[in-house]
């Protein structure tokens, strides 16, 4: 799962923006390519970031959000060197390693490599719910469905995000508790009634019960 940046805009001495060294000048511009990025205006919203880079270059949240936007178009290539850049400026910063890990996930790309940053990330802030769901999720992609268990149970323990659900209701199946998965699963539905992918995963669910 990602750690939102700059989830709390109007804050200028929030704790992410100090804790990922942001730079304030190009504050007008990084809001106007976050717009394009939101709205998935991709091409524009990278065009964006890279002026920003230019101008700012250690500017990290410019930096972390270009590499989403890499990803969001599967180019792969372009987003580890935005997350490269970040980590070798800081070895320690738990938000690009837990992305960059996560981000190689969801493509199924060098899970070894994945799973070696968000342990790294885990090292620097251990108690992090995304960061213990990223783990579990690549994990499991990589068939240590047990181990995956721990950690996915752990991580919504500590937080139902909605994505979170999902990754925890996909790994209880694989680990033969579907009773468990399907009361986790309605549970967050109640909560986010209106969230495509677990509903998805309920339709899903309900379509192989109709066929057996």
């Amino acid at each position: 799962l990602y750690i939102c940046i700059g989830c709390s805009n109007n804050n200028t001495n929030s704790n992410i923006d100090k804790d990922i060294n942001i730079l304030r000048e190009p504050e007008t511009l990084y809001k106007l390519a976050k717009i394009n990025f939101d709205e998935q205006n991709l091409e524009l919203a990278r065009g964006q970031f890279k002026e920003i880079i230019k101008l700012f270059p250690r500017n990290e949240r410019a930096l972390y959000t270009r590499a989403l936007a890499y990803e969001k178009n599967g180019d792969i290539e372009n987003m580890m060197k935005d997350f490269e850049m970040m980590i070798d400026a800081d070895p320690y910063n738990s938000i690009a390693l837990n992305a960059y890990g996560y981000s190689l996930s969801l493509h199924k790309k060098k899970l070894d490599y994945a799973e070696r940053l968000i342990r790294r990330a885990i090292e620097v802030d251990p108690g992090n719910a995304a960061i213990l769901d990223s783990l579990a999720w690549v994990l499991y992609l990589k068939g240590s469905y047990e181990k995956a268990y721990n950690y996915s149970k752990l991580a919504y323990s500590k937080d139902q995000d909605p994505e979170i659900v999902s990754h925890y209701y996909k790994i209880l199946l694989k680990n033969g508790y579907a009773d468990e998965a399907q009361k986790i699963l309605q549970q967050s539905i109640k909560d986010n009634p209106n969230n495509e992918n677990l509903l998805n995963l309920l339709n899903h669910t309900n379509n192989e019960s109709a066929q057996l």
